[in-house]
């Protein structure tokens, strides 16, 4: 008969004693003062971070932001690696990198877009964030539902192809 430790460490033993994201598992429930601990801690990153230079804060008011703020995240990682990789990976086309930091600049002027119309809504002033060069809009004139449904053409055809496809990038041989 195997002990716990023998089963524990059968399989992926480099995993053994590891929870999700290679935390160490608990030994039971979280008391509230451990619970309050971590939460602290999370706080104190968070602050740190705040610090950085490379770091801006975003306060969400909104359930939506939370999935833009993800996005905005990843999006940040992605450009700054395509910028740095083309020109050495040849996997990358120059041409191809242009085309997607261009998309990118397009979807940015998307959000400003629906950005000022939302605040004409609202009665307030436009006021691009700062740093955008944004295409002056009169938004009262904008025919968003136009720009929705075109919009929505653009996701169904990505969802019906493969990305690459989508945005006609091949793989380099």
């Amino acid at each position: 008969m195997e002990t716990e430790k023998e089963v524990k460490t059968q399989g992926n033993a480099h995993k053994a004693g590891k929870g999700q994201g290679g935390r160490a598992k608990s030994k039971g429930p979280k008391t509230r003062a451990d619970r309050e601990a971590d939460k602290q801690k999370k706080l104190d990153r968070k602050i740190e971070r705040a610090g950085q230079p490379d770091t801006a804060v975003v306060s969400r008011k909104a359930l939506e932001t939370n999935a833009m703020v993800a996005l905005l995240g990843q999006n940040d990682y992605f450009v700054d690696q395509l910028r740095k990789k083309v020109g050495y990976d040849p996997k990358i086309k120059v041409e191809d990198a242009m085309f997607l930091l261009q998309t990118n600049g397009a979807i940015r002027s998307v959000v400003a877009i629906v950005n000022a119309a939302m605040q004409h809504a609202l009665g307030m002033t436009y006021e691009p964030a700062k740093g955008l060069d944004v295409p002056k809009v009169n938004p009262g004139e904008l025919n968003l539902r136009k720009i929705f449904e075109t919009l929505q053409e653009i996701i169904t055809e990505a969802e019906a192809t493969a990305p690459a496809q989508a945005i006609g990038l091949q793989k380099a041989a």
